[in-house]
């Protein structure tokens, strides 16, 4: 079951590489070898309970020369996508995180420059899978204004933003992208990233790839306005909580009520 795991996540990966080849460091533009050792790493660090569940660690070390490892750490924004890819390819296949996964960089002088490794932190055997209960680095209270109208409560670290049904805050319009941008806690800081979006993702009229959110921020993603606000600043109004739009109905349902005189 593992290896057949794997062979779907290192599918999508390598898919994640292609497209990114020219953003990735000199160490790492080799498709074969990034895959191979990420692949590697989530391996050595998943663990099976049952016949079905398998875990696998969130957290992900990259161990590179400094040189490499500086350039590493500058390009959160490659992270970031990298990891929500992993995210979604390990969801795809049933594989399980206890918390979003994460990639941080270490420096390692005794390694050349050609070379790195990735390394798994290993998972804890007493947290559940998506488990919320561990103290939050999310600023008290933060929330998103969604289109003017309803407020949405930033209660979880990383909360994905796009038109596809699976994101945490749908916003159901046609110029989102399926998945449009990711809001990520840091410390007492929340930052946006653009997930690279069709339309662009804005934050007070400056097109941005990634941005510290400060209260009052207001944010665009492809027109369509949300607002950044935290516990100091929330609004009496609007008051209305956030519902994700409901799907829309298929044409045999719509066919029926029509029939049916409603």
């Amino acid at each position: 079951m593992m290896k057949a795991l794997i062979r779907l996540i290192e599918t999508q990966l390598q898919h994640f590489v292609e497209e990114n080849d020219d953003r990735l460091p000199p160490a790492a533009n080799a498709e074969s070898k990034l895959v191979a050792r990420l692949v590697a790493a989530l391996h050595a660090g998943a663990c099976q309970e049952g016949e079905e569940n398998v875990i696998a660690p969130h957290r992900y070390v990259f161990r590179a020369h400094p040189e490499i490892a500086e350039g590493l750490h500058a390009n959160l924004m490659l992270r970031v996508h990298l990891a929500d890819v992993l995210g979604r390819a390990c969801q795809a296949a049933g594989v399980k995180f206890t918390k979003p996964p994460a990639f941080e960089v270490e420096a390692a002088p005794e390694l050349p420059k050609d070379n790195y490794r990735i390394h798994p932190v290993g998972v804890d055997p007493s947290a559940t899978p998506d488990d919320d209960s561990s103290p939050a680095t999310v600023p008290m209270q933060a929330f998103l204004i969604v289109d003017g109208a309803e407020v949405y409560p930033i209660t979880q670290e990383v909360v994905n933003v796009g038109r596809k049904r699976d994101n945490d805050l749908v916003v159901d319009n046609p110029r989102v992208s399926r998945r449009h941008a990711q809001l990520r806690a840091s410390g007492a800081k929340v930052m946006l990233f653009d997930l690279d979006s069709a339309g662009g993702t804005f934050v007070n009229g400056q097109r941005v790839r990634q941005a510290v959110l400060e209260p009052g921020d207001v944010i665009s993603l492809a027109g369509v306005p949300l607002v950044y606000g935290e516990d100091a600043v929330r609004p009496t109004q609007p008051s209305q909580p956030y519902h994700p739009p409901e799907p829309p109905e298929s044409e045999e349902a719509t066919q029926a009520v029509k029939k049916s005189g409603k």
